[in-house]
């Protein structure tokens, strides 16, 4: 067994030696394969999906904090 330089692709060498050396079909393996990366997908989009409504909602609130500082300062120079 080739030794990589990150530790998860040794540990992926394992499992797919345990895999294979198992009674589990080819098929099997690479549905699993597939099902793991698929969830990966699915994880970081909701983690974007999330990012992006943050942003929105620290956009919308930077932009009312401006606004209101605006005010004030029309309002403390109107005062004058």
């Amino acid at each position: 067994m080739k030794k990589h330089n990150h530790y998860s692709l040794d540990a992926l060498d394992e499992w797919i030696q345990d895999c294979l050396n198992s009674d589990a079909e080819p098929e099997e393996i690479y549905d699993a394969i597939v099902t793991a990366i698929d969830d990966n997908i699915r994880y970081h989009e909701s983690c974007v999906r999330a990012s992006k409504r943050l942003m929105m909602l620290v956009k919308r609130t930077n932009r009312r904090q401006s606004d209101n500082e605006s005010n004030v300062v029309q309002l403390k120079t109107n005062k004058n």
